[in-house]
Parts: C-alpha cells; sequence; structure tokens
C-alpha cells in the first residue's frame, strides 16, 4: 500500500529512535499531507486514464481491500508462490527477489546467527555456480556486488535481491540463481570456513555503545518474547563455534517451497517469466517429515516498567515511553479507514511536537509519537523524546503536555483538514508518476504483502478506496483514537544517556517520577493552530528578460542569458511524468571571509535553514507548503554558493517563488541562533565520546594540519560565531547573483518556462562591477608518509584506512581512468581480504578528484578487521597495491568495470539527477560538450595497460596517509 509506506516515513528519526525504539526502518515513498478528496485522475502503468471524481461511494466497508490485477499471482503444487508485474522503469531491467519466510527466530539454540550465515553462503557456492562465480559472472554482465547482487536476514524472514537486465540469456540465468538459492547451496566446507571470518567482522562492526544499550534493552522492549534473544546477527560464541552441519540443517528444515515466495518484477513479458518459474521451481520438494515453523508473538506488558541506561560512548540521550498493542495489516476497507485514521492521528501530533524545536531555549531537539509493527500481529506505540543534556524533566514535561493537551481537547478542524490534504495531494501526484514508479518499489510493496500481509490493491484501486473512506472520517474519530493512545496500557519507560561527566544520569525512579509527574498534568487551554494564508511573495517583482538563446544538439539543452546576466540551461526530459528539479552555482564562498569571521560565515546558510523566509516563519511556512511537493535550498560553501530544489509539475509556481524567496529573503532568526549554538555546544562536547569519530577528527588533522578551516568542530570555533557577522554575511550573499549558471530539467517545454523564469530568476539583484570568485586559501593535503595507529574505545574492532593524493591534471581521460583504477582495486581487494582470507566484511578504494581551487586527486582505501589480523590484512592489501604498480591486471577485471560501466549509463541516462550533475559539472569546469562526450566512449577503451599506468601514477607510497583505529588496550 502507498498511504502505510508513505507515512512510515514521517517517523523516520534515525539515531534517536535506534536507540530508545528497537528497529525502525523507513519506507522509500514519502507521503505529505491538503483536504477533501475531491479530484484524484491518473493513468495507471499499462491501463486506461482513470478519473476519480468526488462523491463518496456507499460501498460496504467490510469488504476486502481489493488486489492490484497488474499483478499476477500463483502457488505452485509444492506451495510456492510467485508475483509477476510488468513494469519498464527502469528500461531493460528485472528486480527479482527470492522470499524465504524463515528468520532468526526459527534458529534452534545451537544455531544463532546461522539464519544469516546461510544468507551469507548463498553467494559461496551452489551447483551452477562454485565459489565466488556467482559475483564474478554477474560482474562480467555489468552487475555489481551490493549494487545488483544483495540479501538481508531479519526475524522472521530472509529476503535475496537481484537486478538483472531483461536480455533473455541474462534472465535466464537469473531464475537459475535463485533456483540455486533455493535449494542448490553447496555449503563447501573451505567456503564455511572464509566466510566464517567475514560474518564475524560484520558482528564486530556492530558493536559500540548502540548494540551495548540495545542488548539491556531488547528483553524489556520484546517482553522477553523469542524476539529478545535471537538478534539476526547471532553472539560471538555462536559465530565462531558452529559447525557445517548446524548450518546445513537449518537450510534444509526451513528452506523449502512451502516457505517461499518469488517476486519479479520489470520489462519483460509476464507470461514467459511464470513460464520460467513453473519450469525450475515446480520440482522443489520439502524435507520429511516437516518442521512446523512455530509463530512467535510479542505479550502486552503486565504491569509498567522503567530502565535506565548509560554507556561512555553513546553521544546523545533518549527517552521513549512505550506500550504494546495488537495491530495487523489491514485486509477490508474498514480496517484500511482505521489505519488511516490512526495515521492521520500521528501526523497532526507531530506537526505539533515539532514546535517544541522552534522555541527559545527548547528542552529537546526532537519528539515524535509513533506506531510501529514489532512483531507478526503486534506493533509498538509510543512517545520518543531526544532531551538536551540535563534537561529530560523538562522535555518529557513538555512533550507529555502537548500529548495531554490533544487527549483533553483534541485537535482542531484546520488541522485534521491540513491532514486529508496531505493525503489526496499525495494521490493525486502519485497517479500522475505511476507510469515512472521504479521497479525496486513495486517488488518492495510484493515483499511486504509475502512478509507481513500488506495488500497489493494498486494505486488505482487504493485511490479509489482513499476516495471513499476519507472524506468520511470525522475530527471526534480522530479525538476518540488520540484519547485511547494509551488507554488501559501499561507502559515501558526507558532512558539511555552518555556516562560523562557533567551530566547527570537519573536512576529509574526519578525517571519514572518525571513521567507520572507529566502525566498528570491537567491542561486547561486547547491548542491554537496558527495559520497563515498570505501569499508566499506579497509583491512579485518586476521581471528581467531572456536577451539570447543558443541550443545544443548533443545535450538536447537550450540555453538562456538573463538581462541581469545570468545564465539558465534547460534540459527537457521525459523521464518522469510529474517532477522538475534545478541547481545554480556561483564562485565565492566564505573562502573571501577572514579567518576571525569564518565560523560565523560557515554556519550562515545552516541557521538559515532553520529560520524563515520572507514573512514566513518555519512553522508557518511547513503548513502552508502542506500538500505540496516542494523544497529549495540555500548552501554557502568555501568555495561555491549554491541553489537547489525540485517540485511535482502542479507546485512548479510555488517552486519559483521559493527559489527567490531563498535568494533574496532568507534570514537568521535569534531564535534560531541560540538554538544553533546550544545544540552544537552539547554536539562537540559529546564528539570525542564516539571511537570512530575521534579517529576521523585525528585523520582530518593530518590531512590538513591545524589550519583554522580544516579544524573539526570545537568548542573555541563556536564562541567565534556572532549572530551579527551571520546576518550580514547572509545579506551580502543575497545581494549579488552575478555570475550564476542555474540548470533545471524535467518534464516541461522551455517556452513555458520562460515568463517564471524572467520573473523569478531574471530580478535577482546582480552587482556586475564586481569580480565573483572565490580566494585560494592556499590549504593543500599533507605531503610525505604519515602513518599513526589510533587507539579508542573497547570493543574489539579494528578500522584500516590508506589515503594516496597528490596533483593531477583533469581531463575528461584522466577522470575516467583514474575511477576506472579505483574500481578494479575494489574488486581485488574484495577478492582478497573478503573472499579469499575471510577477513572483513567489506573492503573497498574510493577515488576523488578536486578542481577547485587546484586540480588534485585522491584514492583511499577502507576495511575493519579483526584488531588481532589487522597487521595480516594491511600487508595483503599492499600486496595487491604492488601488483598493480609491478604488472597489468588481467583483462577480465577492465572488462567487468567496461561492463558495469556501461549498464550503469543505460539507466543514468534516463534520470532527471544524471542530467542535472553532468551538465553542473561540465559546465562548472568549463569543458566543452565534447568532452562529455569522449568521457562517455571511454569505456569502450578501458584496457589493462590503462588501469597500469594509472596505478604507478596515482598509488604513490611516498604520499600517503596510513592511519588504523584499534581498542584501547586493556
Amino acid at each position: 500500500m502507498r498511504l502505510d509506506c508513505g507515512y512510515q516515513e514521517m517517523m523516520n528519526v534515525r539515531l534517536y529512535i535506534a536507540l530508545s525504539v528497537l528497529v525502525f526502518a523507513g519506507c522509500q515513498r514519502p507521503v505529505g499531507i491538503k483536504t477533501d478528496a475531491a479530484t484524484l485522475t491518473g493513468t495507471p502503468k499499462g491501463k486506461n486514464a482513470a478519473t476519480l471524481t468526488g462523491t463518496p461511494k456507499a460501498n460496504n466497508q467490510g469488504q476486502a481491500m481489493p488486489w492490484d490485477l497488474a499483478v499476477r499471482r500463483g502457488r505452485l503444487e509444492n506451495g510456492l508462490r510467485y508475483y509477476i508485474e510488468e513494469n519498464a522503469e527502469p528500461l531493460k531491467r528485472a528486480e527479482l527477489r527470492l522470499v524465504v519466510l524463515v528468520g532468526s527466530t526459527s534458529e534452534d539454540d545451537d544455531q544463532l546467527g546461522l539464519a544469516h550465515v546461510v544468507e551469507h553462503m548463498a553467494f559461496n557456492g551452489s551447483t551452477h555456480f562454485t565459489g565466488n562465480e556467482l559475483i564474478s559472472t554477474l560482474e562480467k554482465f555489468g552487475m555489481g556486488f551490493g549494487a545488483h547482487l544483495n540479501a538481508y536476514t531479519s526475524f522472521d524472514e530472509t529476503v535475496y535481491k537481484l537486478q538483472i537486465p531483461t536480455e533473455p540469456a541474462l534472465l535466464d540465468k537469473a531464475f537459475i540463481i535463485l533456483r540455486d538459492w533455493a535449494g542448490n547451496l553447496s555449503f563447501d566446507a573451505s567456503e564455511v570456513k572464509k566466510e566464517r571470518g567475514v560474518v564475524l567482522d560484520e558482528w564486530r562492526r556492530s558493536l559500540g555503545a548502540g548494540r551495548r544499550i540495545q542488548n539491556e534493552l531488547l528483553p524489556l522492549q520484546f517482553n522477553h518474547s523469542r524476539y529478545a534473544d535471537r538478534l539476526p546477527i547471532g553472539t560471538e560464541a555462536s559465530l565462531r563455534t558452529f559447525s557445517r552441519d548446524q548450518l546445513l540443517r537449518f537450510y534444509r528444515d526451513w528452506y523449502r517451497p512451502d516457505l517461499m515466495a518469488i517476486v519479479a518484477v520489470g520489462d519483460f513479458k509476464a507470461e514467459a517469466v511464470e513460464a520460467r518459474i513453473r519450469e525450475l521451481f515446480s520440482d522443489l520438494k520439502a524435507p520429511s517429515p516437516i518442521r512446523i515453523r512455530p509463530v512467535f508473538n510479542v505479550p502486552p506488558y503486565t504491569d509498567d516498567q522503567t530502565h535506565v541506561a548509560a554507556d561512555p560512548e553513546l553521544t546523545a540521550s533518549a527517552i521513549n515511553v512505550s506500550t504494546i498493542v495488537d495491530y495487523s495489516k489491514p485486509t477490508t476497507v474498514s480496517e484500511y479507514r482505521q489505519m488511516m485514521m490512526e495515521q492521520l492521528t500521528l501526523s497532526i501530533m507531530n506537526a505539533r511536537l515539532r514546535d517544541l524545536r522552534d522555541q527559545a531555549d527548547p528542552p529537546a531537539h526532537y519528539a515524535a509519537l509513533y506506531q510501529r509493527q514489532l512483531g507478526p500481529k503486534q506493533a509498538t506505540r509510543g512517545l520518543m523524546i531526544a532531551p538536551f543534556e540535563n534537561k529530560s524533566s523538562q522535555a518529557i514535561s513538555a512533550a507529555l503536555r502537548l500529548v495531554i493537551q490533544a487527549h483533553t481537547h483534541g485537535f482542531t478542524q484546520t488541522e485534521l483538514d491540513r491532514a486529508k490534504l496531505s493525503v489526496t495531494q499525495y494521490f493525486e501526484r502519485a497517479l500522475k508518476e505511476d507510469r515512472t514508479e521504479s521497479s525496486s518499489d513495486a517488488a518492495a510493496e510484493l515483499v511486504r504483502h509475502i512478509t507481513t500481509g500488506e495488500t497489493v490493491p494498486g494505486l488505482v484501486e487504493e485511490a479509489k478506496v482513499i476516495n471513499q473512506v476519507l472524506p468520511d472520517i470525522k475530527r471526534a474519530e480522530v479525538n476518540q483514537f488520540m484519547r485511547a493512545f494509551w488507554a488501559d496500557k501499561h507502559l515501558l519507560t526507558t532512558g539511555v544517556y552518555p556516562n560523562k561527566a557533567g551530566l547527570t544520569v537519573p536512576t529509574k525512579d526519578l525517571l519514572k517520577s518525571w513521567v507520572d509527574t507529566a502525566l498528570a498534568q491537567v491542561v486547561t487551554e486547547p491548542y491554537s493552530d496558527k495559520v497563515v494564508d498570505e501569499p508566499l511573495v506579497a509583491k512579485p517583482p518586476a521581471p528581467g528578460r531572456v536577451i539570447s538563446e543558443k541550443n545544443d544538439a548533443v545535450l538536447g539543452t537550450t540555453e538562456w542569458i538573463l538581462s541581469n546576466g545570468l545564465t539558465v540551461i534547460l534540459k527537457p526530459t521525459t523521464f518522469d511524468d510529474n517532477n522538475i528539479s534545478f541547481s545554480a552555482w556561483r564562485r565565492g564562498g566564505h573562502s573571501l571571509v577572514s579567518d576571525e569571521d569564518f565560523s560565523s560565515a560557515r554556519i550562515a546558510s545552516d541557521l538559515a535553514a532553520q529560520s524563515g523566509i520572507g514573512s514566513y516563519t518555519r512553522n508557518e511556512l511547513t503548513k502552508r507548503l502542506v500538500g505540496q511537493r516542494v523544497g529549495v535550498n540555500l548552501s554557502i560553501g568555501e568555495l561555491y554558493v549554491s541553489l537547489g530544489g525540485s517540485s511535482a509539475i502542479a507546485d512548479m509556481d510555488t517552486l519559483f517563488q521559493l527559489l527567490w524567496l531563498k535568494a533574496t529573503e532568507s534570514r537568521i532568526d535569534k531564535k534560531t541562533y541560540s538554538r544553533f549554538l546550544r545544540t552544537q555546544r552539547e554536539r562537540i562536547k559529546n564528539r570525542a565520546l564516539n571511537p570512530t569519530t575521534k579517529f576521523y577528527d585525528r585523520y582530518t588533522q593530518v590531512l590538513w594540519g591545524d589550519h583554522i578551516r580544516r579544524r573539526p568542530a570545537n568548542l573555541e570555533q563556536l564562541k567565534q560565531i556572532d549572530l551579527l557577522k551571520s546576518q550580514r554575511y547572509l545579506k551580502e550573499v543575497q545581494s549579488n547573483w552575478h555570475g550564476t549558471t542555474f540548470v533545471f530539467v524535467g518534464k516541461f517545454e522551455p517556452t513555458k518556462l520562460k515568463t517564471k523564469v524572467e520573473r523569478w530568476i531574471g530580478s535577482l539583484p546582480v552587482d556586475k562591477t564586481e569580480k565573483v570568485d572565490y580566494r585560494d586559501l592556499g590549504i593543500r593535503a599533507a605531503q610525505g608518509i604519515h602513518e599513526q595507529v589510533i587507539r579508542s574505545g573497547k570493543d574489539p574492532k579494528a578500522l584500516a584506512m590508506i589515503r594516496f593524493s597528490g596533483e593531477f591534471q583533469s581531463q575528461p581521460r584522466s577522470r575516467y581512468i583514474l575511477r576506472s583504477l579505483a574500481r578494479v582495486l575494489s574488486m581485488q581487494l574484495r577478492e582478497k581480504l573478503r573472499e579469499d582470507l575471510g577477513g572483513t566484511y567489506s573492503a573497498s578504494a574510493s577515488a576523488s578528484v578536486s578542481s577547485d581551487p587546484a586540480d588534485v586527486y585522491s584514492i583511499t582505501i577502507r576495511f575493519s578487521c579483526d584488531p588481532e589480523r589487522v597487521v595480516e590484512l594491511k600487508k595483503a592489501a599492499y600486496s595487491v597495491i604492488d601488483r598493480f604498480i609491478s604488472q597489468p591486471v588481467a583483462s577480465v577485471y577492465t572488462d567487468k568495470v567496461s561492463a558495469q560501466q556501461a549498464r550503469e549509463d543505460e539507466v543514468n541516462k534516463r534520470q532527471n539527477s544524471y542530467w542535472e550533475n553532468v551538465i553542473q559539472s561540465n559546465r562548472s569546469r568549463g569543458e566543452p560538450v565534447s568532452a562529455l562526450v569522449e568521457y562517455w566512449g571511454l569505456k569502450n577503451e578501458l584496457s589493462p595497460k590503462w588501469v597500469h599506468q594509472a596505478a604507478r601514477k596515482y598509488l604513490n607510497r611516498d604520499r600517503r596517509i596510513d592511519m588504523v583505529l584499534l581498542p584501547e588496550k586493556k
């Protein structure tokens, strides 16, 4: 379902929820919220246009939710299910999934973590692919391990993912891969031995403050159910000692057709795919006897509980008040209506809780009400609060006061209207964009159907259900759900804190008293919903005009020069029916200010983003834009000032107005300034608590020395920030946009954009007498050899990093070869360190080129490992590097890279973001269009000789940084 997935994105509060609530994985489709469900129109994929008009139909709400007829589904005689959908975005690609309805909860006591190990072994040998042949084979066809070939293991399912070109031979090979995963894994003893080290490193990477806190809270959050002691990663003891027979037992018991489903979505013929599934999977048999797969539930709390956890490496505090409720995905229209009412309630409540962040002296960074599925038939429902240090009592009181206010007085009609309008507008946009829904999104929805029971009505049918039930949801019903949010439920209260000097960690009794006191508050006054409905721009500026135009047949662009001297490049596309995006840049930035004013200037755009624009405060603007998909950002860097944004086609007028406002009427509020300093002061004080942050801070110092503009964030810098200087610098930036180039990409006709460009860009202030350029500060990366070992943290894990850098002659050919070198190097490091030695979960090499203020390059190698093996694995990494320098690589590697680049071009050239970035990069470097054409053609010429020459030139051992993070000595 689109609605359920979209609303979950609102609840994704990352760090704080990750600390205080167990598993919060966001969906990918955002839902915004504008009011009645009047008219929804759209063209579903492969169907005639559908128009949904406004009078709700009196359908029986007890009826089952419809099934998307575009999805072909079936079940083989052996019980295996399949779901197939034709979808042409991206073209010539298919997304395949093998869903196995078993995860870590199905492990026996001597198999902890082995559901996940079995998943790993799927890439290490099967009937048709020995050893690591599967990865190598797909790389030859242009697919990459991780990007196109991956898997995950959870509590109750294991899902294998494969993106493949739809050429018949490759698509057929992909289904053979799925068939091997389903029943033909080899579990070769030598491969098991090597993969043990890989999984151990994955377990090791998860160690740290978050894992220690999680281990304390898990039994409480899952109420001592099966989930509490079955983390998918397993335990160190189990991973070190498991046997091949234990792996085989899990695979044979649970990898069977009645617990499997195949999902196939892509640019193919469904009939042919269905026939191939039937042909390949019908012979898959279940073992005898069959083990019954138990379903584990999370029981409700039987009493109130409180727990406080603290850790010396934790960098933020979090408080969570939650309960467990019965919950299942809706399967009928009435259940869908109930879900929608719940989501509307959460949306309105969280809009109120966001008010906390904009107080002059807020007690919390963030607070949110949430509901998340916890087990097959349960959800956790609660309030998350991220308090400022030593402000827990005040934060709890302020957040719960808003909850009690809503409980007592309910919501306003204007709040509910906005929430409904957001749903309506979301579906209106989604119907317009249905043709361009990605196959990966469609496949994810089908996987959720298999794993959670989420219905798949299809966009058009779901929009009809929305149109039927949304107008009928009354404010009294939403208020009743709010009153019943925690009614008659026992609560679990948890608090997690950094264990450090200067921070008072409450006892659990004190934390409980704070919550009890806050819950006992009496709020007599109702909430006042302040809404500003004035025009965004009270008096539109006088327009400029286009004074010259030229077209580029190669790029398919139109270029305008405006009367104020600004340049606008337009690239119409047909890839996305309902999107327009832009980026703009000019030289300058805070390189132009003195070192004394640097700290104030550097944060100016950050402060402006958290303040208002024009006559609107940030909260007022958020309410004003409800239901619209539009956003614009202003960014001030060291060398460039930039603008960027995007919108739905219907919101294009708003996009241009926001562009003009961000460019001319952004401001820095005093409240924002005070709140920002307070937040930054807390974060800076806690930076060194995290071992990885400490490592990278030291790396930054080694790389750049002690230059004031490259120092890690520190309290001394914070003291130098001055509100008036930040405000003054922002005004200086906004007063002159001379030298700015705009690039627009999307579904538009240049002629229809002209009047908007002339008014909102042609009117931007320009001082042509002022030379606009950045200042070269003379900051260059360290030369010579720098080797350091940093000891920080208590966990037995290591991080190694090797960085080569130097001067660079930036041309299309040199940039291409450098990046290709890094790709080949990544392949060989993975083969050596992960696949041959079983020493790391991930080893990679990345290349970077910078042309401003000087042409320089860097190649950075990173891998994690057991501290006891860091010397061995670094030696192995250097042996790979030395081999690159001493002799050309085998042509199979350059062929793989060329194939991957060709496949990427097939997809990238149908994405607006790609063209926006390509045009911007080409123009900012001052290169001709022919440079782009040259770059695109180089993949057809890549050779081992090129890579060998590049390795000799760029992997210079005399100019490198070699750093290792190790745990503190005991």
